[in-house]
């Protein structure tokens, strides 16, 4: 589960001491008669606030420190590999479609609870596109590095193009995690 540690509410818990702390300095050189502007501060403050919560779309692979959440190699190759965002917006990073399938069949993170799989760019070397709108190429010529050997493309002339270069068959998501 990605809850905050005891570090985190640490961190919330100053937040909120020094929102209220900003405040009361608000009211001790304020007049209380503008308390209109005190209110559209405070908004203002607490708007920042929510608004610098956490990311909840993939993060980006650090190649060479990222490690696979599933065989625990180092991600090295930044043509193939992937993402699993669950819904508490937990990240695990993969360098194979071949990891991401071993990983769902563990059921590691419940079906349900997981809100968008990720798949690495052939051609945009490092750029993530979501499963439903990516094209698969399965090659033997490909090389992955566990041997999944299927590259995903988010647009079909780059599909193409290396189609020529690896000869190999247009696969599915469904396909491509069995």
């Amino acid at each position: 589960y990605s809850i905050p540690d005891i570090g985190g509410w640490i961190f919330i818990a100053v937040g909120v001491l020094l929102v209220f702390a900003m405040i009361m300095e608000l009211r001790k050189t304020v007049k209380i008669t503008k308390t209109f502007e005190i209110k559209t501060s405070s908004v203002a403050i607490l708007m920042i606030l929510s608004l610098s919560s956490c990311q909840s779309g993939p993060a980006p692979i650090n190649y060479g420190t990222d490690g696979c959440d599933f065989c625990k190699m180092t991600i090295t190759d930044r043509r193939f590999g992937g993402e699993v965002l669950t819904q508490k917006g937990k990240v695990y990073k993969f360098d194979d479609i071949h990891c991401i399938a071993g990983f769902l069949k563990a059921n590691t993170v419940n079906t349900p609870d997981i809100k968008e799989i990720y798949l690495v760019d052939f051609a945009n070397q490092g750029n993530l596109i979501p499963t439903g709108e990516s094209l698969l190429l399965k090659s033997e010529e490909l090389r992955s590095p566990m041997g999944a050997n299927i590259a995903a493309f988010r647009q079909k002339d780059s599909l193409e193009k290396y189609r020529q270069l690896f000869s190999g068959e247009l696969i599915n998501w469904e396909q491509a995690k069995n």
